[in-house]
């Protein structure tokens, strides 16, 4: 049998090997999810391996992903999800083939496990926020609309940001496309990195990234690539933000690193 473990140390430690997860407060280990065990909110479905992605936040509530067996109700279109220790108890946040909040019937949410890459994050205050691909096949999903950002309110879960929508604070026409992992903070805020569609709104290669962040209750523009680059000589300009590098904290204040580009920028000075 395989074993996937979730340790959670003093320093707030995590890590994953492969099929059920643990987490450690001090002293001892306690079990959060294991295979064969039901899954909470699935009606008896019951976790299976690829549990992935876990995260830990301030207060040592655990996040992850992970498939159910093919057995009962159980099928191809509805066996991974999320679930999240953010409530204070185990509980189920999104599962594959639910509908998606915030868009149109149809549209269900699908493969958790294929966004590893993008995995979920918790605040401190328990609050929890992902990116997610939409299933192809229902309500009004297209290429150029199937992911977004949803993110855990007090009354559950909300679209945040979606492929195609108009992306704030930019010229009209100028639409989101590809999200990196976002974060939130403990008031609940979502911050994220996100790639405009070139071409639309005068998208160029040399402008599509940039951060944006919900501060007072609304989703603004932080920075976009080819903006001048505060503290630096005349006419240096960012590049894409490093990819994971983006910081949220509680006051709703980001921090990140990026290369620039202009006249006066070399190899000794094009990044800060």
């Amino acid at each position: 049998m395989k074993y996937v473990f979730i340790l959670v140390t003093f320093l707030s430690l995590v890590f994953t090997t492969s099929a059920s997860t643990w987490a450690l407060p001090a002293p001892m280990f306690r079990t959060v999810a294991v295979t064969g065990q039901v899954a909470p909110g699935t009606g008896g479905g019951i976790y299976q391996s690829f549990f992935s992605s876990p995260q830990i936040d301030a207060q040592g509530h655990t996040i992850f992903s992970a498939t159910l067996v093919l057995t009962g109700d159980v099928t191809g279109i509805d066996d991974t999800g999320y679930w999240s220790e953010g409530s204070g108890s185990l509980s189920l946040l999104a599962r594959e083939g639910s509908q998606a909040p915030g868009v149109p019937s149809g549209a269900n949410f699908d493969n958790f496990i294929i966004s590893r890459d993008r995995p979920p994050t918790l605040a401190a205050s328990g609050l929890a926020v992902f990116s997610s691909i939409l299933n192809p096949s229902g309500g009004d999903v297209t290429p150029s609309n199937n992911n977004g950002v949803w993110a855990e309110r007090l009354g559950g879960l909300e679209l945040s940001a979606r492929e195609g929508d108009q992306s704030p604070d930019t010229p009209t026409g100028a639409v989101f496309s590809i999200f990196e992992r976002p974060l939130v903070n403990a008031a609940g805020q979502v911050a994220f990195q996100s790639s405009l569609l070139i071409g639309s709104g005068g998208v160029t290669g040399t402008d599509s990234n940039g951060i944006w962040a919900e501060n007072n209750g609304s989703l603004t523009l932080k920075v976009r690539q080819n903006d001048l680059a505060p503290g630096t000589t005349t006419d240096t300009r960012f590049g894409i933000p490093t990819r994971s590098s983006l910081r949220f904290n509680n006051a709703g204040q980001i921090a990140f690193s990026a290369g620039v580009t202009g006249p006066q920028v070399s190899a000794a000075n094009d990044f800060g």
